[in-house]
């Protein structure tokens, strides 16, 4: 699987998504910020939400639920929110063309039909499905429909569940390449219920690639998923954890971001390989070192190797300490040896 140019891999380099999501607040200005900083600190790729208000919930749940937050006393109710935060279709292509002009790739996930077809006419690279919408095949048939690689949050998902997406994905085009994204859709998540071996688990049951959504506060998380191979790494994003929003406290802001990518690639490249190799730079230390046998007292020409004639010191140029056992009351000394000299082959017989 490939985003763009992007091998997706587990334990190879992993793919960095910045989740912007609704942190931008509502502001143009903000969003380009924020791309401004996830370009600054490495990330491939920047993600948005599109979707129309109406389609996300029930009008009486708009019009009757009170807000968690304020942005101002002219928000009464969750609508206003709303109003204030969803970025319109133009809004979006603006972006989408400031994200080439900055290089860095500009995704976003798609909550209605819609804007399935809106991101598809921006040339998106890949969807990215949310975990409330694993289960709706609709939306999953929708984009599996444009032939693009799907990126598959697995919150709140069960094994079946997951098992049933992909089979809809894969019946409405077998040509789709699809990753799944580890999640824990609770904000923020306990440790204990973060359950990162699921990468392993996931990739095992699926065999596609795995990566990792990160609704935790802190890097620990993403650079945890890091070290259990997660292809992808998507990370929610903030200019300022104290904003205004219901995602702010829960993202990383510039300084953690940057901390995730570049120590997640250190991370990436200490994994290196499974087989058990020696350095040439190990090598040469373990000359020095190690240790080998050495005359521990003077032995005379001829006379039997017992063990308190030898002992075991640096530098590991000679005969190796697990020899030991080959020559003690087994081996004579071909000629005097002297004490604190390193003991050669021919030195015995």
């Amino acid at each position: 699987m490939k985003l763009k140019k992007h091998p997706i891999k587990n334990f190879n380099k992993p793919f960095f998504i910045a989740e912007i999501g609704i942190n931008h607040n509502g502001s143009l200005s903000i969003a380009k910020k924020l791309i401004d900083h996830a370009k600054s600190a490495g990330a491939d790729a920047v993600k948005f939400q599109s979707f129309k208000k109406k389609s996300l919930m029930i009008e009486k749940l708009y019009k009757n639920k009170k807000p968690d937050f304020k942005f101002d006393n002219r928000i009464k109710s969750l609508e206003d929110i709303f109003d204030r935060i969803i970025l319109s279709y133009k809004d979006q292509e603006e972006l989408s063309n400031y994200c080439k002009k900055k290089k860095i790739i500009f995704a976003s996930t798609p909550l209605d039909l819609e804007s399935v077809d809106f991101l598809h006419s921006l040339k998106v690279p890949f969807f990215k499905v949310a975990s409330m919408d694993l289960n709706h095949h609709l939306l999953l048939k929708k984009i599996s429909s444009k032939g693009k690689p799907i990126v598959l949050s697995t919150g709140f998902s069960s094994i079946s569940e997951i098992r049933d997406a992909i089979k809809v994905i894969k019946k409405e085009n077998t040509k789709t390449k699809v990753s799944l994204l580890h999640c824990i859709s609770a904000y923020p998540p306990e440790d204990k219920n973060i359950n990162l071996h699921n990468i392993t688990s996931l990739h095992n049951k699926f065999k596609i690639p795995i990566g990792f959504s990160d609704h935790t506060i802190g890097v620990s998380a993403s650079l945890g998923a890091i070290s259990n191979g997660a292809a992808i790494i998507e990370k929610h994003f903030t200019l300022n954890k104290n904003l205004l929003g219901w995602d702010h406290k829960i993202s990383a802001n510039p300084e953690e971001l940057e901390i995730i990518i570049k120590e997640g690639l250190r991370i990436n490249i200490m994994l290196g390989k499974k087989e058990r190799v020696i350095s040439k730079r190990e090598n040469k230390f373990k000359i020095n070192m190690r240790r080998s046998i050495i005359v521990n007292k003077f032995i005379k020409k001829d006379r039997l190797i017992k063990i308190d004639d030898i002992n075991f010191k640096r530098p590991g140029t000679g005969i190796s300490p697990s020899e030991y056992n080959k020559l003690v009351n087994k081996k004579r000394a071909t000629k005097n040896l002297f004490t604190d000299s390193i003991l050669k082959k021919t030195d015995y017989r």
